[in-house]
C-alpha cells in the first residue's frame, strides 16, 4: 500500500492554483492536506498552522453531529459525493459557514480505502441570499394573504402569451383555484372570464402593452356553478426586455360594491320618479366636483329641453334673480354649516322665454368629507309662481280694502261734519 502522501509533488501546483478549496484526508478524519484557498476559508495564514490546529475534521469542523459519518458512509458506498452541504466551524475564530464539498474515495489494490480526496466550496453568501430570499418569500405570502383580492406577477410576450411568474392564495377565494393551477396553465383565469366583456378586457391588455397607463378595468368572470363575478384589475409594467414585459398588479373582488351600487341607482330613481311625480323637480349636486344632476321635470318646469342645461351648479344659480341671489347663498351657507337642519329658499328663475318664476328650493346633505365639509346635497324644486302670484293680489285686495275702508270712515267722518 503506498503512502498518501507520497505523491504529493504532483499536485502540489494543482492544489496551489485551485480557485476554490481542495484537500486530502484520512478515512478516520485527519486533515492531511489543505490547499491556500481552504486554508483562506478556514482563516489560517498557511497550511502547517491549520493542519496543526485542526486535528479531526469529525469533531473540530461539522456543526451538526454526524455529518461526518454521513459524509463517510455514503463515500464508503458509493467511492464519490457530490454536493454534500454542511454548516461548519471555521475554528481559527469560532464562525460558521457554509460549505459544498464534492469528493472522492482513492482506493489501494486490495480495494481498501487509502484517503479521500476532495474540494471544499465556500457558499455561506448563497446559503445567506437564499435564506434572506426564503424569509422574504414568507413575508410576501403572509402580506399577500391579507390583501382581499389576488396579488399577481405576470410575464406579458409580445407575441400574446402570458406566463404568471407568482400568484398569491388570493386566486383561490375569487376563482377556487390553487395558485399553482394558475402556474401551470394561465389560460384558466382566462376561461373565466364573461364573454360580453372579451373583447374590452383584450383592448384593455392592447393598451397597456403599448404602453398606456393602466387606470384599472372592470370585468366580470363567469365560475363553474354558473355566478358571475365583479372584478376590479390593475396592474403595472415593472421592466421590459426583447421580447414582453413583465407586470405585477392586484385582482378585487367589487361584486359586493357593485350590487350596492346597482341598489343605490335602483333606490334613488325610485325616489326620484316618486318626486318628479309629485310635480316638483329633482337636483343631486356633488358640491365637490360642482356637478349636478338636474330631472327633466325642472328642465320642463324652466322651458328648457332635457340636457338643455349644463350639468353644473353654477348654470342654475346663474338664472337666479339679482334680488334674490345673497338670500339663497345666505340659506345654503345656513345648512353647511349646521344652523339650519333642512335649506329652504325661495327665490326667482329666469325661463328660457325670459320669463320669471317662483320656486321653492329644498335640499340637504347627505354626504361630508373626514373633516365635516358637505360633498353631496339633494333637493327638490316646487313651482310657487301661482302661489306668489295668488299672495300678490291678496296683498293688493288688502291694500284695496284699506283704501276703501279709509275712504268710507273719511266720508262718515265728513257727513257728520256736515251735520252739525
Amino acid at each position: 500500500m503506498s503512502s498518501p502522501t507520497g505523491d504529493l509533488p504532483d499536485l502540489s501546483s494543482l492544489f496551489r492554483f485551485l480557485p476554490i478549496g481542495a484537500y486530502r484526508s484520512s478515512p478516520e478524519g485527519e486533515m492531511l492536506h489543505a490547499n491556500p484557498a481552504l486554508v483562506a476559508i478556514n482563516g489560517y495564514a498557511d497550511e502547517a498552522t491549520m493542519l496543526a490546529d485542526v486535528n479531526l475534521i469529525a469533531s473540530d469542523w461539522y456543526v451538526q453531529p454526524g455529518r461526518r459519518a454521513e459524509f463517510r458512509r455514503v463515500l464508503e458506498r458509493d467511492g464519490f459525493v457530490r454536493s454534500f452541504v454542511s454548516e461548519v466551524v471555521r475554528r481559527h475564530d469560532g464562525a460558521h459557514l457554509w460549505v459544498n464539498e464534492n469528493a472522492h474515495a482513492v482506493r489501494g489494490a486490495d480495494g481498501q480505502t487509502l484517503y479521500y480526496e476532495g474540494t471544499v466550496e465556500d457558499i455561506t453568501e448563497l446559503v445567506r441570499t437564499q435564506e434572506a430570499s426564503r424569509h422574504s418569500e414568507a413575508r410576501l405570502r403572509l402580506l399577500t394573504e391579507q390583501i382581499p383580492g389576488m396579488v399577481f406577477e405576470l410575464y406579458a410576450g409580445d407575441d400574446g402569451s402570458t406566463t404568471y411568474r407568482f400568484v398569491s392564495a388570493g386566486v383561490q377565494r375569487i376563482y377556487g383555484l390553487t395558485p399553482e393551477q394558475v402556474l401551470r396553465d394561465p389560460d384558466l383565469l382566462v376561461r373565466h372570464r364573461h364573454p360580453e366583456d372579451v373583447p374590452k378586457f383584450a383592448e384593455h391588455v392592447r393598451r397597456i402593452h403599448a404602453g398606456m397607463p393602466d387606470l384599472g378595468f372592470e370585468f366580470r368572470i363567469v365560475l363553474p356553478d354558473g355566478s358571475v363575478r365583479w372584478l376590479y384589475r390593475r396592474a403595472e409594467t415593472v421592466s421590459r426586455d426583447a421580447k414582453g414585459q413583465v407586470r405585477v398588479g392586484l385582482l378585487l373582488d367589487i361584486t359586493d360594491r357593485k350590487a350596492a351600487e346597482m341598489a343605490l341607482r335602483e333606490s334613488e330613481a325610485r325616489w326620484k320618479l316618486a318626486l318628479d311625480s309629485t310635480g316638483d323637480g329633482v337636483w343631486d349636486w356633488n358640491i365637490a366636483t360642482g356637478e349636478e344632476f338636474v330631472s327633466p321635470r325642472i328642465m320642463a318646469m324652466y322651458g328648457y329641453a332635457d340636457g338643455e342645461l349644463k350639468a353644473n351648479a353654477g348654470e342654475l344659480d346663474v338664472l337666479t334673480h339679482p334680488d334674490d341671489v345673497a338670500q339663497m347663498l345666505a340659506d345654503r351657507q345656513a345648512h353647511f354649516e349646521g344652523r339650519a337642519p333642512v335649506y329652504r329658499n325661495e327665490h326667482r328663475i329666469r325661463c328660457r322665454d325670459g320669463s320669471w318664476k317662483w320656486v321653492l328650493s329644498r335640499g340637504m346633505v347627505i354626504a361630508r368629507d373626514d373633516e365635516g365639509r358637505p360633498v353631496r346635497m339633494v333637493g327638490t324644486h316646487t313651482d310657487i309662481t301661482e302661489l306668489k302670484q295668488a299672495e300678490a293680489q291678496q296683498r293688493a285686495l288688502e291694500v284695496q280694502l284699506r283704501e276703501s275702508q279709509k275712504m268710507e270712515a273719511i266720508g262718515t267722518l265728513a257727513g257728520g261734519v256736515a251735520h252739525d
